[in-house]
C-alpha cells in the first residue's frame, strides 16, 4: 500500500497530531485527486480513499481546511468559506502543474466544496468528480416540523443577526472545540460550530442549481442524519452529461451506515481506544466500484485502462444483467448472477465467530440489485454452510467453501506466507490424505466420501432438503444450484441427488471445485443433465486439480477456462495436458517464497467474479 506523507508546505503550525494535510505525488503519474475533508473534521477522514487512489497511479492531495484540525479551541472562529474556497483553487493550481487530468471529491462539506469547485472551474477539473456523503442538502430533524427541515436551518444560519448571537452563546455555554478528555476524537472537532456551519449553508446555496458535465461518482447511505440524499439525487438530476457518466453506489437504509463512516475503511478510535465512529462495511466494495467507474469512463472515450487490474468485480451492472430463469443451456447473465450469489453466502451472521450466513445482509444486498428477491434462507452444520434464495421467478441453492481455504484467502494481506502455507496444507491434509475415506458407492458411482458427506451435514441434517422441497411443492419455480470451491462439489452433489430422485433441476454453475466423483458418476450425471453444467477454472487455481485424475475422480460439466487475460475459454483439452500436474505443482506452490498465483487464483472476488464481469455478455471463446 502506497504511503501518504505529510504536507509540509501546507501545514499550520499548530495543527493537531493526525490531522496533518497529506499527499503522494510522482512525476510519471497522468492523473491527479484533490480530496477534501467535511466540516469540523480532518484529512485523516479521507486517508483512506487517498491511499486506494495512489494505487490506481493518481497523485493525491488532501489539503486542511482553515479553521480546521488546530489546537485552538476557538480554530473555527472567524472561517469563512471564501477561505476554504481559496485553498482549494491553490491545491487544485498545484495538482495541474504535476498532473494532465485532476479529479476531485470530497465528504460532506468537502463534496458540496467539489461541486462548487467542478462548476464553478470546468477547465480546471478535467477528470471526475467523487462526492461521499456530500452535504448538498442539510437533512431534516423532523419532516413534520418546519423549524427542523433542513431549508429552514440552510437559510436560518446564513442570517447574521441570528447566526451570530447562537455563535457567541455556544462558545460560552459548551464545550470547546478541543478538550483534554481522553475519550475525545483525535482527528475531528468535539462539537458542531456555528460559523463552520454557516459557511456550509452559504456553500449549499452556491451549488443548488450546479449542473456539472465531468462524470460522477456518488457514494451515499440512506441511513445518513446528516446529508438528505436527496441533494446528491438532484444533481445528479441535472448532470450535462450522458447517463454512463454517473455511476451512484447507494447504501441501504437497514444497513445503517452513518454519515462520516461512508470514508471510512477502520473504525475511529478516541485517545484512550475506546470507539467513536464504526467503518463503513461496504468500503472494498464501495472503491471496487470506484475502480470500476473510472474504467468505465476511460473506455467511453475508447481509451485503454490504466492498468489491467484496476478491472474488478462489477456488481451493479447486474441491476442491468437478465436472469434468464427459462434458459436450457449456458447464459452468461445466469453466470454472473450465481457467481455473486457464491459470494454471497460467504457473509457471516457475526463475523468470523459465527459461521452462520447472514440472511438480513444477504438479502439486502440482493434486493438492492433487484427488489424481486424475497427470502433467504440460511443453513449451518457442521463445517457446512449454504442458502436458499427465493426470487418471485425462480430458486437458487448457493454452498460455501470450505473454512480454511476461505478464511486464508481472506487474510492475503494480513497474515505471514507461512501461515498461508500452513492454512493450505490443513486443507490439503484433510482432502488428500485418508484414502480409507477417499470413495463410496453413493448416487451414480463412487464419489468423495468426505465432500459428500459435507453436502448431507446441511443439506438432510439440517434440513435444507426439507425448506426445499417445501417451496418447489408451493410454487413450480426453475431451481439453480451453485457454489466455490467444496461449496462447488457440494452444489453437484445436490443436483445429483435431486436428479436421482426425478426432481428437475435447470441448471448447475461452479467455481473452483474440486473433483469429486470417479467417470460413471460423472457421465451419468452429465447424461441426466446435458449442456447444463458449467464450471470454471480461473487460470492456476490449483483447487480444481484436485482429487488426482490417478485417484481415479473426474470432473463434471463442461469447462470453462478463465485466463490470466481474462478471456473465458471453453476448449477443455487445451488445459487437459496442465491439469494432469497435481501433487508436483502442489508441492511447489507451498514451497515457494511468494504468495502463489495458485492461491491467489482461487479468490471468488478477483479470480471467478472478476473474470466473469470483464467478459461481460460474451460467449466463451472455442464454444461447441
Amino acid at each position: 500500500m502506497k504511503k501518504l506523507k505529510i504536507w509540509q508546505d501546507r501545514c499550520p503550525a499548530d495543527v493537531r497530531p493526525g490531522c496533518e494535510p497529506k499527499y503522494i505525488e510522482n512525476e510519471t503519474n497522468q492523473r491527479a485527486i484533490v480530496l477534501l475533508h467535511g466540516l469540523t473534521d480532518s484529512p485523516y477522514f479521507m486517508e483512506a480513499i487517498g491511499k486506494r487512489f495512489a494505487q490506481l497511479d493518481f497523485n493525491v492531495y488532501i489539503p486542511l481546511l482553515p479553521g480546521h484540525g488546530l489546537k485552538n479551541p476557538q480554530g473555527m472562529k472567524g472561517v469563512t468559506l471564501k477561505s476554504w474556497q481559496n485553498e482549494v483553487d491553490r491545491v487544485v493550481a498545484h495538482a495541474k502543474n504535476q498532473a494532465k487530468q485532476v479529479s476531485i471529491g470530497g465528504l460532506s462539506t468537502g463534496g458540496t466544496l467539489s461541486v462548487w469547485k467542478a462548476n464553478q472551474n470546468p477547465s480546471d477539473i478535467n477528470g471526475y468528480v467523487f462526492l461521499f456523503s456530500a452535504a448538498l442538502d442539510i437533512a431534516d430533524d423532523d419532516s413534520n416540523n418546519p423549524f427542523k427541515q433542513g431549508d429552514f436551518k440552510e437559510r436560518l444560519l446564513r442570517l447574521y443577526c441570528i447566526r451570530k448571537p447562537l455563535a457567541i452563546l455556544q462558545d460560552l455555554t459548551t464545550e470547546p472545540l478541543v478538550g483534554n478528555d481522553p475519550g475525545d476524537n483525535p482527528y475531528r472537532y468535539s462539537r458542531m460550530d456555528y460559523d463552520g456551519a454557516a459557511q456550509l449553508a452559504e456553500c449549499i446555496k452556491q451549488v443548488e442549481k450546479a449542473k456539472l458535465k465531468q462524470s460522477l461518482f456518488v457514494a451515499h447511505s440512506e441511513a445518513d442524519e446528516a446529508a438528505d440524499i436527496l441533494g446528491v439525487e438532484e444533481l445528479m438530476m441535472n448532470h450535462q452529461g450522458k447517463r454512463e457518466q454517473i455511476y451512484y453506489y447507494r447504501i441501504g437504509k437497514t444497513l445503517g451506515v452513518p454519515h462520516a463512516s461512508v470514508v471510512l475503511e477502520h473504525d475511529v478510535l478516541s485517545h484512550n481506544g475506546s470507539p467513536l465512529e464504526p467503518k463503513n462495511p461496504f468500503f472494498n466494495e464501495m472503491m471496487n466500484r470506484v475502480t470500476l467507474f473510472i474504467n468505465q469512463q476511460l473506455r467511453l472515450k475508447d481509451l485503454p485502462a490504466a492498468k489491467q487490474h484496476d478491472y474488478t468485480p462489477q456488481v451493479e451492472v447486474l441491476k442491468n444483467i437478465f436472469f434468464d430463469y427459462n434458459s436450457g443451456t449456458y447464459s452468461s447473465g445466469i453466470a454472473h448472477w450465481l457467481a455473486y450469489c457464491s459470494q454471497l453466502v460467504y457473509q457471516r451472521t457475526n463475523g468470523k465467530e459465527d459461521k452462520s450466513p447472514d440472511e438480513d445482509l444477504i438479502l439486502s444486498r440482493l434486493q438492492g440489485l433487484d427488489p424481486d428477491f424475497e427470502k433467504v434462507h440460511g443453513f449451518d452444520n457442521q463445517s457446512s454452510q449454504a442458502i436458499l434464495i427465493k426470487h418471485k421467478k425462480y430458486l437458487v441453492v448457493s454452498f460455501r467453501g470450505t473454512d480454511e481455504i476461505a478464511d486464508w484467502l481472506d487474510n492475503l494481506s494480513i497474515v505471514t506466507l507461512e501461515q498461508i502455507k500452513e492454512g493450505f496444507k490443513k486443507s490439503f491434509n484433510k482432502w488428500l490424505s485418508r484414502k480409507e475415506t477417499f470413495s463410496t458407492n453413493h448416487l451414480f458411482g463412487r464419489i468423495h466420501q468426505g465432500f459428500y458427506q459435507a453436502f448431507l451435514d446441511v443439506w438432510e441434517k439440517d434440513e435444507m432438503w426439507k425448506k426445499l422441497k417445501e417451496l418447489m411443492d408451493a410454487e413450480k419455480l426453475p431451481l439453480w444450484i451453485t457454489g466455490h470451491s467444496l461449496g462447488g462439489a457440494m452444489a453437484t452433489f445436490a443436483g445429483a441427488w435431486l436428479v436421482e430422485r426425478n426432481l428437475p433441476v435447470r441448471g448447475i454453475y461452479t467455481f473452483g471445485q474440486p473433483r469429486c466423483g470417479d467417470k460413471d458418476f460423472s457421465l451419468q450425471l452429465n447424461a441426466k443433465l446435458p449442456n447444463k453444467i458449467f464450471r470454471f477454472h480461473n487460470n492456476n487455481d490449483i483447487v480444481p486439480r484436485l482429487p488426482a485424475r490417478l485417484m481415479n475422480f473426474e470432473h463434471t460439466g463442461k469447462l470453462i477456462y478463465i485466463t490470466e487475460d481474462l478471456k473465458l475459454d471453453a476448449n477443455p483439452a487445451r488445459w487437459d495436458r496442465l491439469l494432469e500436474r497435481v501433487r508436483g505443482i502442489v508441492e511447489d506452490i507451498l514451497d515457494s517464497d511468494i504468495v502463489p498465483d495458485g492461491i491467489e487464483d482461487h479468490n471468488i472476488v478477483e479470480g471467478y467474479i472478476k473474470g466473469i464481469s470483464y467478459w461481460q455478455d460474451r460467449k466463451p471463446e472455442n464454444w461447441e
